[in-house]
């Protein structure tokens, strides 16, 4: 068990002032947790996170799985993102290489040639090589992991590295119906890098449980700016949240994916089985850092019949993220000082 105590090979201002200012700010209702240990649902290991006894996030990650990703759990304790993968470790369900919360593009270039680090073909490889820090409150939990995205394939030196990351994972509770996971990668080149792709398929994506897919006609969206929906996604340069409308047995659930400004993440794919996020394509020379922060928000809906369905209930959410969305500008603006 790993509780209240801190592994660090490498500072991250970021997430220990997150830690400060929220042991300030809050009030203490229940103990973090972070455990390590197996994977109850299929291969890998996993790095549960838990308010008391309650399951809110959990790293899933290590051999078996195609790359690390993060589980959401609901404030009764269900999953409400895909594993896409089932006990004996096959692939499951609708689109099971989609899992989570996760990041990634499907067509990476370099020297090495081109390489898809989204489906994770099996020349690619994104590994954890160790957790560089673990931080629990009575408020919330910081999460950082250091990922290898490598390819099979190597140069003279020998070096098959194509990216050094370094992710962070905050995850709170602001209420006792949400929960708040920021997302900070810091992504590093090891090489000159093409990350491109399409927008289905690269960038950072939230994937609900695939229950979901079984019931599309129940899922709804809203976003801002208010633009049209296109089909193949929706272009925009003022991007700052997406939100997902969807049912998981007889509850309601939405999730809010928030962009920072400085990711300047200009489209937005959504489908209606539960899986949407940003993507931006970039060129990055060798030594060249990408910094980016997203923050999601699932919140569990209640009293509120239909809510997809519902204009009302669209409008209120829109206010909700008007105010949420400034908060995490404040944050971010906080943390940086």
């Amino acid at each position: 068990m790993i509780s209240g105590t801190r592994t660090l090979s490498q500072t991250n201002l970021y997430g220990l002032i997150l830690c400060l200012v929220t042991t300030l700010t809050s009030e203490v209702t229940a103990q973090w947790t972070i455990q390590k240990g197996n994977n109850p649902e299929g291969p890998g290991s996993r790095l549960s996170i838990q308010n008391g006894n309650r399951p809110v996030a959990a790293w899933t990650f290590g051999e078996g799985q195609f790359k690390p990703y993060l589980h959401v759990f609901g404030p009764n304790g269900a999953r409400l993102t895909n594993s896409g993968l089932d006990h004996a470790g096959k692939m499951a369900g609708k689109f099971g290489h989609h899992r989570g919360i996760f990041i990634g593009w499907n067509r990476i270039e370099s020297d090495l040639g081109r390489h898809d680090l989204w489906h994770m073909k099996k020349d690619s490889s994104m590994e954890i090589a160790e957790f560089t820090q673990l931080v629990t409150t009575g408020h919330h939990a910081v999460t950082e992991a250091h990922i290898i995205w490598s390819v099979e394939r190597s140069d003279a030196q020998p070096n098959d590295l194509l990216i050094d990351e370094h992710r962070q994972i905050s995850v709170s509770s602001p209420n006792a119906l949400t929960t708040q996971i920021d997302f900070h990668s810091k992504l590093k080149a090891a090489r000159d890098l093409k990350l491109g792709g399409d927008l289905q398929h690269a960038g950072i994506h939230f994937r609900a449980e695939n229950e979901v897919a079984t019931r599309p006609t129940e899922t709804a969206y809203v976003w801002h700016p208010d633009l049209p929906a296109e089909r193949r996604g929706v272009i925009s340069e003022e991007w700052q949240w997406a939100t997902l409308i969807f049912p998981i047995g007889d509850r309601w659930y939405r999730c809010t994916e928030m962009t920072a400004p400085e990711n300047n993440f200009s489209e937005l794919s959504w489908r209606d089985y539960g899986r949407f996020g940003f993507f931006d394509k970039r060129d990055l020379k060798k030594g060249q850092p990408l910094e980016l922060r997203f923050r999601f928000l699932i919140t569990e809906i209640q009293d509120v019949d239909n809510p997809a369905q519902s204009e009302s209930y669209k409008a209120s959410v829109r206010q909700d993220n008007k105010e949420a969305y400034q908060t995490f500008l404040n944050d971010m603006a906080s943390a940086d000082q």
